[in-house]
């Protein structure tokens, strides 16, 4: 197993981050080189690192350093609406979208006995528009749009605070209405939102806090068809959402001000009504509302008395209201509602640090691994790279399923070191030790460990952020769904979900992967998540051995790169200026080598670092090649003598005339098959036979029965086009080839 060290300005300055070093490693300081997260030849590589960082958020660190509290208004806010095309087929015109806000209270004012979700479109029609527009905030007119266009999102109504001021503030105030947005200057709060007498609010000014007085917003869109006749006047629409007013508050017995947001899927109302026309040939209304969320903000602001001025002039504008986190409404709170940039929901006053201590810094240390069907992982670590064709590199080769689990180290948070009866230092200030150790850390008389909460979530938010494109918590939260149906299929992904059973993912492709996920840590006794991280944790898939590169011709995969770094017998070979070493040079400098190309950078390297392919020979006659496991003289394969009358002939003098004095036919030499031969001892000992004139496609079979196969190389050359592309063979290879027809070869 690895040892996980935390490295401080690896891989980038600023950053502490995990890497794996050999078991038993133990050096003091640590030595980054050292590390089995690095590839070979590690200073030809870059951003190749396997390593598992954090990054935090500066509000929310600021938000827990000084307990800040939200110091701003009461909101209501419209987040995301759509408005769609309902599906006709003519072009539109006059194009008017109205919204409205009111309570239960003020529309019986207007229409006695009647709920607006279930009242009928000339009854809403009535009420809203009754020349007064009191209830109407938004009010404007669209240009014309072609059959079936819709008109899309609201931009000018979108994140505008619609209502503010309404709660109980620093600095005491009226309720406010946005008098900026489209034709809503008439709108009147006081006539919109009538309190009860009975049991008049608390925390708000317009919202009843104890009796039953629902909020509604309602859409009345109008869309005529353009025909060629005229104008074709169309039915209008009225959308109506309704919000239950007690649930904009905390409990029913001491109702307190919070942040609630609202989302209706598919913009679908509680009440929906047509009518106000369509009596020509087209009558269906041409618009209809496919995407409402809201958010209303009970909460007026807090204090921010004792925090550095500096600070709070730079951050407090950016805290928001805090939000009850519960960790059985994970997918409707945390996933789509809470950030980092929330008050902390505690009853300390700002300034205070006990939240400091309690939501103390952390870092991760990440285990990835393989799981088999049976859901057993093994023991290869993803994050180590090991030598290429070993059993370790096999087990972590893609296909593969993966999980992984968390290890949390916690910072040191207080302002001294702690130490032994003895008087020895056990923790530094701001050192890191486990989260399983706190108890021996933080525990007895001097600090009780309950202080510091031990409770994380974590969930992955993607499996493989190719481009990096997730760099800051700032960056989730701008990607992360904003309804259900969204974070449903999300889930399907394996992403969104804080089960571990659930948290694993299937990789089809190797090479290096980034999968970001977040994790938060949170006080379980008082439901209050503290400090936000993103992680960024990169592993690595090898290339299975059923993929690997080899000659087709003994059953391989066909190869980019010569896939031959073996001592093997070579005849010939690959000139260090060939294409082929040329080729291989330009595609590993030119650039295209993306910093998740490991797979095509590591085999250009090793066949540069290749010394086993020869060296090349322009030109050369090889009728036949044989390898004999023992040494034999030539006199001996030539079945002649060296001594001839006392005299020593050597085999190539000019005595063997090929007339008067012969080679014997019967050797070795002159047969053109080793099988041929009497001698049973040299037949055994030849363990190779090549005759290059019988080629099979690429290769030359073994005459000598042995089963053995010669393998043609030859040269042409490779191409990486672009980042993050394989890497390809751009010419024929130009193999050996037969020269002249009419002799034996």
């Amino acid at each position: 197993m690895a040892e996980k060290l935390f490295i401080i300005d690896q891989p980038k300055v600023g950053d502490t981050s995990q890497y794996n070093f050999p078991d038993g490693y133990s050096s003091t300081p640590i030595v980054y080189e050292d590390s089995i997260s690095l590839p070979e030849n590690n200073d030809k590589f870059q951003e190749k690192d396997l390593h598992t960082t954090t990054y935090g958020s500066k509000i929310n660190e600021v938000i827990i350093e000084n307990n800040m509290k939200f110091s701003g208004s009461s909101f209501i806010t419209i987040d995301d609406i759509k408005v769609d095309n309902s599906g006709v087929n003519y072009k539109v015109k006059n194009i008017r979208i109205k919204a409205f806000l009111f309570d239960a209270n003020s529309f019986n004012g207007k229409l006695s006995g009647v709920r607006p979700e279930n009242a009928t479109y000339n009854q809403l029609n009535d009420v809203l528009n009754d020349g007064t527009d009191e209830f109407c905030f938004y009010n404007k007119t669209f240009s014309r749009r072609g059959a079936k266009q819709g008109l899309g999102n609201i931009d000018d109504i979108e994140g505008v605070e619609i209502v503010t001021r309404f709660a109980p503030q620093i600095v005491s105030g009226n309720p406010e209405f946005n008098d900026d947005l489209p034709g809503g200057q008439d709108y009147v709060i006081t006539e919109a939102f009538t309190t009860s007498s009975n049991n008049p609010p608390i925390n708000t000014k317009i919202i009843d806090d104890q009796d039953n007085n629902e909020i509604y917003f309602a859409i009345w869109m109008r869309g005529d068809a353009r025909r060629w006749f005229g104008t074709d006047r169309r039915k209008k629409r009225i959308q109506v959402y309704k919000i239950n007013n007690l649930e904009l508050f905390t409990d029913e017995s001491d109702p307190q001000g919070k942040i609630t947001k609202l989302n209706w899927e598919g913009g679908v109302a509680d009440n929906t009504r047509t009518g106000g026309g369509g009596r020509g040939g087209a009558e269906a209304a041409a618009f209809k509302v496919t995407t409402f969320n809201v958010s209303i903000n009970t909460l007026g602001g807090d204090s921010n008395e004792g925090i550095d001025s500096n600070i709070l002039e730079k951050y407090s504008a950016k805290v928001q209201p805090p939000f009850p986190f519960f960790l059985n409404d994970v997918d409707t709170s945390l996933f789509l509602q809470i950030n980092p940039a929330q008050q902390l929901n505690n009853s300390y006053l700002a300034a205070d640090t006990s939240p400091s201590i309690i939501f103390t810094n952390y870092f991760v240390q990440t285990t990835f691994g393989v799981t088999d069907l049976s859901g057993n992982q093994n023991e290869v670590d993803l994050q180590s790279y090991y030598p290429n064709n070993t059993f370790e590199s096999f087990q972590a080769s893609a296909p593969a399923t993966v999980q992984f689990y968390l290890n949390y180290f916690l910072e040191n948070p207080f302002f001294a070191p702690f130490y032994s009866d003895t008087g020895e230092i056990i923790i530094e200030q701001g050192d890191l030790f486990p989260l399983e150790e706190i108890e021996t850390a933080f525990g007895g008389d001097l600090v009780p460990s309950s202080v510091i909460a031990t409770d994380f979530i974590y969930f992955v938010i993607d499996w493989d952020d190719v481009n990096d494109e997730i760099k800051t918590l700032e960056d989730f939260l701008n990607n992360r769904p904003d309804n259900l149906l969204t974070l449903r299929e999300l889930k399907s992904q394996g992403l969104y979900n804080t089960d571990v059973s659930k948290m694993k993912h299937t990789y089809l492709t190797p090479g290096i992967k980034t999968i970001k996920f977040i994790t938060i840590s949170y006080n379980s006794d008082t439901n209050e998540l503290g400090r936000w991280k993103l992680g960024k944790a990169r592993i690595y898939l090898d290339i299975p051995i059923s993929a690997a590169s080899d000659f087709g011709e003994v059953g391989g995969n066909d190869y980019t790169t010569i896939p031959w770094p073996h001592t093997t017998l070579v005849i010939g070979g690959v000139d260090e200026n060939s294409n082929y070493k040329t080729s291989v040079q330009n595609s590993l400098s030119s650039g295209n080598i993306g910093n998740t190309d490991i797979i095509d950078e590591r085999s250009l390297i090793n066949d540069l670092e290749n010394d086993e392919l020869g060296k090349s020979i322009k030109k050369m006659d090889l009728e036949q090649f044989r390898y004999f496991n023992k040494s034999y003289n030539i006199y001996d394969l030539l079945n002649i003598s060296a001594v001839r009358n006392n005299n020593f002939i050597p085999y190539d003098d000019l005595f063997y005339n090929g007339d008067t004095n012969k080679f014997p036919t019967k050797s070795s030499v002159g047969q053109i098959f080793i099988n041929d031969n009497q001698d049973n001892d040299l037949k055994q000992s030849c363990k190779l036979e090549l005759n290059t004139g019988e080629l099979s496609g690429k290769s030359i079979y073994d005459s000598s029965g042995n089963s053995n196969k010669g393998l043609l190389i030859g040269d042409y050359k490779v191409k990486k086009t672009r980042k993050g592309e394989p890497m390809r063979r751009d010419s024929f290879i130009k193999v050996p080839k037969k020269g002249n027809t009419k002799g034996a070869l």
